[in-house]
């Protein structure tokens, strides 16, 4: 069954939202430093924000589903493995770009799993961009991080 686009977009949002909030607390019960980013520490409001919110959602967007994904897609012709390696290759070189410490990285690796599930299911699509499907799902998940940690200073377990 098609989903119509909006609710597509609605689920690939909240979902991984979700996602988030139960990954986050996982990592909360496994070490009280696995969310810390210590390279946010000393920057503003403002910076984080652009850095966190602006500029990571359309670069990692770009570089770990569209040119990762795309890539596999184009070298292998597109088939089931490719399908596969994608969604792995993607996912595991996002959640390396996430080297805080390695539960970040894991945690950030199941979600890349789920950014590149996103992208490869709008992909099959025709109606619309896996691309900006995929960047407005980790812009959303990225402003929620944001008011959770940097605005309501809301600590997980």
């Amino acid at each position: 069954m098609k989903l119509n686009r909006f609710i597509f977009v609605l689920i690939a949002i909240v979902g991984n939202l979700i996602l988030s909030v139960l990954l986050s607390l996982i990592a909360g019960f496994l070490s009280e430093e696995a969310l810390d980013i210590s390279f946010f520490k000393d920057q503003s409001l403002i910076v984080i924000f652009l850095i966190s919110v602006v500029f990571a959602p359309i670069f990692e967007t770009l570089v770990f589903q569209y040119v990762i994904i795309e890539g596999v897609y184009f070298l292998m012709k597109m088939n089931k493995k490719s399908f596969l390696i994608g969604i792995v290759l993607s996912s595991i070189l996002f959640g390396l770009s996430h080297f805080y410490n390695w539960i970040y990285v894991f945690l950030a690796t199941i979600q890349g799993i789920s950014f590149a599930l996103v992208y490869n299911v709008a992909k099959k699509r025709k109606d619309m961009s896996p691309f900006i499907i995929t960047w407005v799902t980790h812009i959303f998940l990225n402003v929620f991080a944001f008011l959770m940690n940097d605005i309501f200073s809301v600590d997980f377990p």
